[in-house]
C-alpha cells in the first residue's frame, strides 16, 4: 500500500477511533451532537454554507491532484501546497466558524482574519503563481474571485448588521467567489495535464 494511503487510513481510523471513544464514556446522546444530521426547518437548511464549504475543499483537491502534473519543488509545486494549506483551512472555517472563535479569543472583528488570509493569498499569488503565464481564463476566474471576496468583506465590515438583504448579499458573495476559486484551480490542473499529454 502507498504512504499516502496508509496516512489516510491511520487518519480516519484515529477519526473513528475518537467517536467510538466518545460514545463509550459519554453515551449516544452525547456522540449525536458530532454524528447529526444538519437540518433545519426548512428544506435544504444550511445550504449556502455546505455549497461554499464544498468549493473550498474541491479547490484544495484539484490543487492536490495539480502536484502530480507538475516537476516537484518548482515554484508552482510550492504554490499549490500553499492553496492546499489556505483552502482547506478556509473550509474548514467556513464551515466550523473557526475565524469567529479566533475573533472572539483575539477580541478583535473577526472579519480582519479572513482579510489577513487574503492578503496572504495575495502575497502567494504574487511570488507564486506567475500569473502573467497563466491563460487568460485563469486570471479572469481569478480575478472575478478577488471581487466576490473584495465584495463580501465589504458588506460584512461596513454594511448594518440589520439591513436588507445585507445577508444574502454576503453569503451569495462568498459562494460566487468560491466557484470562480474552484474554477482558477480547475484551469490550472486541466492546462497542466494537456501539457503533460502533448509531451507524451
Amino acid at each position: 500500500m502507498k504512504t499516502r494511503y496508509l496516512f489516510i487510513f491511520i487518519l480516519f481510523s484515529l477519526y473513528s477511533l475518537f467517536l467510538i471513544t466518545i460514545e463509550w464514556q459519554f453515551g449516544q446522546t452525547y456522540v449525536r451532537q458530532y454524528l447529526t444530521d444538519i437540518k433545519g426547518d426548512v428544506i435544504f437548511y444550511a445550504v449556502n454554507t455546505s455549497l461554499s464549504a464544498v468549493l473550498l475543499w474541491a479547490t484544495a483537491l484539484l490543487f492536490a491532484i495539480n502536484l502530480y502534473c507538475i516537476p516537484r519543488y518548482s515554484r508552482e509545486y510550492y504554490f499549490s501546497v500553499s492553496q492546499i494549506i489556505i483552502f482547506s483551512y478556509l473550509g474548514l472555517d467556513d464551515r466550523f466558524m473557526l475565524h469567529e472563535l479566533l475573533g472572539y479569543v483575539l477580541q478583535i472583528n473577526d472579519s480582519f482574519i479572513l482579510l489577513a488570509i487574503g492578503f496572504l493569498e495575495l502575497g502567494l499569488l504574487h511570488f507564486l503563481a506567475e500569473l502573467p503565464n497563466r491563460q487568460r481564463s485563469t486570471r479572469y476566474f481569478l480575478y472575478c474571485a478577488g471581487l466576490c471576496f473584495a465584495a463580501m468583506t465589504v458588506i460584512d465590515t461596513k454594511f448594518p448588521s440589520a439591513m436588507l438583504l445585507r445577508l444574502t448579499l454576503e453569503d451569495t458573495s462568498k459562494v460566487w467567489a468560491g466557484l470562480f476559486l474552484c474554477l482558477f484551480a480547475w484551469e490550472i490542473v486541466t492546462q497542466n495535464i494537456k501539457h503533460l499529454q502533448h509531451y507524451k
